[in-house]
């Protein structure tokens, strides 16, 4: 049996050998996972850091499990995140903007839960910014500082601390991503849902593609949704933007064939439970099996993501002639105002250049010689 690399480690923390050295992390007991904890991966060449870490984690649960709100020295982030998510500022953001706020302050939390508010500056943000942009990408560095700054600012308004320091920090923005799918990576990743059984995924996809809709939409969507079996009227889940459409041809033909039209449950069941599905994290997990099987034969697949779907719509509705206010009105968003959220959901394609060529004509000779007339 190999002796443990840490052989009296805090509270929580598991060590494993593995080929090549050890994994070390910290994992939640049943108490802290309800409370939201998940586990962490700790670092097995930096073992002070890690045994640091673990017993941070360790006071955070504790924090949380007894309520603790303000130290002797001041609040922490772990006091402040509590008192954000009990404010109004937090109660009137829509279900699927809470969502993603609480993720991230998760995340956050995972790091600086026991830190004093008033000890943040620009210099340890931008560390930390810094740190997130080569570990964890440009796109979860923009996402998590700007939930900071939503937590620093709702500090700075409480009296908690002076200023935002999260501002005017330069955090270099991605570039939106462009990916749409082709017709024959949609019917491929389709016909893959229906050959593994998953027909339900395969309906979100042609909900996602052919009429626009939000993963967390597609699983909202219910038979008091169905005008007449060929439209829908809903509220979107994110803005709450009411939205009224026909459903596509391949929509309605797909709804017709895997989905129960009766009841006041949602359409699309989850086969792997025989219910509805529990969240998205259960329809990313079966989408990402239908892509690692598709990809098998169709390696372009690989890089597709659902919400390519939606952009899909956007951008083949657009080809096809609809303006941008009507894509917009389909889709429930404000590309219409916004020239960001606009390159992301309409990026340039061959077809729309096509489209502007095709668009130049010249006058027909009887014009030119009435011009020439007039002259």
């Amino acid at each position: 049996m190999k002796a443990p690399l840490i052989s009296d480690p805090p509270a929580n923390m598991r060590q494993r050998p593995r080929k090549g050295g050890w994994r070390i992390w910290w994992e939640p007991n049943a108490t802290a996972r309800r409370l939201g904890f998940q586990p962490v991966e700790l670092d097995a060449r930096r073992l002070t850091w890690s045994i640091r870490q673990a017993r941070a984690l360790n006071d955070d649960v504790s924090r949380a499990t007894d309520g603790a709100r303000i130290t002797p020295q001041g609040r922490t982030l772990h006091d402040l995140i509590q008192a954000y998510l009990a404010s109004p500022d937090f109660s009137e953001l829509r279900p699927g903007t809470q969502r993603d706020y609480q993720s991230a302050f998760r995340t956050i939390g995972r790091v600086w839960a026991s830190a004093l508010i008033v000890d943040f500056d620009k210099h340890v943000l931008v560390e930390w910014y810094e740190n997130l942009f080569a570990n964890n990408g440009r796109y979860q560095a923009k996402a998590l500082i700007a939930k900071m700054s939503v937590l620093m600012s709702y500090a700075d308004r409480r009296g908690w601390r002076d200023g935002n320091p999260c501002l005017n920090m330069k955090i270099h923005t991605p570039a939106p991503r462009s990916r749409v799918a082709t017709w024959d990576e949609q019917d491929r990743m389709i016909a893959t849902a229906d050959r593994l059984g998953l027909h339900s995924v395969g309906t979100a996809i042609i909900l996602s593609a052919m009429n626009g809709l939000r993963a967390t939409d597609c699983l909202r969507l219910a038979p008091k949704h169905l005008i007449d079996g060929s439209r829908f009227s809903m509220a979107t889940s994110k803005r709450g933007t009411h939205i009224s459409a026909k459903l596509h041809p391949e929509t309605i033909a797909r709804i017709r064939a895997h989905c129960d039209l009766t009841g006041d449950e949602p359409l699309l069941i989850f086969e792997g439970t025989g219910r509805r599905f529990a969240s998205l994290d259960q329809l990313s997990k079966a989408f990402s099996r239908i892509r690692a099987a598709t990809a098998g034969d169709m390696p372009s697949v690989a890089d597709l993501k659902f919400r390519d779907f939606r952009r899909t719509f956007s951008a083949r509705s657009h080809d096809g002639g609809a303006t941008t206010e009507q894509v917009g009105n389909a889709t429930g968003n404000t590309i219409a105002q916004d020239p960001r959220l606009r390159e992301t959901y309409i990026p340039p394609t061959a077809a729309s250049a096509d489209h502007a060529v095709d668009a130049i004509r010249r006058p027909d000779s009887g014009g030119d010689r009435k011009e020439q007339s007039n002259g």
